[in-house]
C-alpha cells in the first residue's frame, strides 16, 4: 500500500489535470482497495496482540512530532502503514472475540450511532479532530490527488478497523467472505455517493455496518442469550 501510493505520488504531478471530481474518485477508490485488501488479510488475534499496537502509535506519534522535518510523501507512506496495521490489528482482535455471527447486528447499530454523533455533531471527536491539521494527518488515509502534487486525507483508522473486525469475524465463523467483502465495496460506494450529493463528510461506519447486515443474514440472527 505505501509503495503504492509513493508511485501514484511520483506520476500524479505529471499527469494531464483531471476534473476535480474524477481525481477525488480515483483516489477513494484506491484508498477503499487499501482498507478492502487489508481487512481481507486481516487474521485473527488474541487480545494480547494488542500490545503490538505501540509499533504503529509510536510511528504515528513521531510523524506528528516531526512536522516538516519529514516529508509529506515519506510521513504519507509512515501514516498509511501504520493505520493500515493498526486498523486490522484492532479488529484482528475484536473481530476474533464476536462469538456469535447475530453479534454483528449489535456491532453495527452501536458503531453508526456513535460514528453519527462523533461526524455530524459539532461536539463529537470526529467533528473536533478534523480541524485539527495534525491530527487528520495521522488519523486518516491519504492518498494523492491526480493532477496535482497534493496528498489528500481520505479514510479514517476507524473504517479500517471495522471493515477488519467484520472480516475477522467472518474467518471466524466460517462465513462466505467474499460477500463480506462485497458488502463493505457496497457501503464504501454509498458513502462515496452521499460525500459527493452533500458536500459533507459523512459517517461511513453507518452505511459499512448496515450493508453487512443486510448482505448476511447470519448477522441478523441474534442468538436469544
Amino acid at each position: 500500500a505505501a509503495l503504492a501510493l509513493f508511485a501514484f505520488a511520483f506520476v500524479a504531478p505529471h499527469a494531464p489535470s483531471a476534473w476535480p471530481l474524477a481525481a477525488g474518485l480515483i483516489a477513494f477508490a484506491c484508498v477503499s482497495a487499501e482498507v478492502l485488501v487489508a481487512s481481507a488479510y486481516a487474521p485473527r488475534l488474541p487480545p494480547r496482540a494488542l500490545f503490538f499496537a505501540l509499533i504503529p502509535l509510536g510511528a504515528m506519534v513521531g510523524v506528528a512530532l516531526a512536522g516538516a522535518a519529514v516529508s509529506e510523501l515519506a510521513a504519507s507512506m509512515i501514516v498509511t502503514l501504520a493505520l493500515l496495521v493498526l486498523g486490522t490489528l484492532t479488529g484482528g482482535v475484536v473481530g476474533n472475540a464476536i462469538e456469535e455471527p447475530g453479534y454483528l447486528i449489535v456491532v453495527a447499530a452501536v458503531s453508526a450511532l456513535v460514528d453519527v454523533f462523533s461526524v455530524l455533531h459539532p461536539g463529537g471527536p470526529t467533528a473536533q479532530l478534523v480541524q485539527i491539521e495534525v491530527a487528520t494527518n495521522v488519523l486518516i488515509l491519504p492518498w494523492p490527488i491526480l493532477g496535482t502534487a497534493r496528498i489528500e486525507p481520505v479514510l479514517g483508522v476507524g473504517d479500517v478497523a471495522f471493515a477488519a473486525i467484520y472480516a475477522v469475524a467472518t474467518k471466524r465463523h466460517a462465513l462466505p467472505m467474499a460477500r463480506t467483502l462485497g458488502a463493505l465495496a457496497v457501503g464504501l460506494v454509498v458513502t462515496l455517493v452521499v460525500v459527493v450529493a452533500t458536500g459533507v463528510g459523512v459517517p461511513a461506519l453507518t452505511f459499512l455496518g448496515a450493508a453487512v447486515v443486510i448482505a448476511k443474514p447470519a448477522a441478523r440472527a441474534v442468538p436469544r442469550k
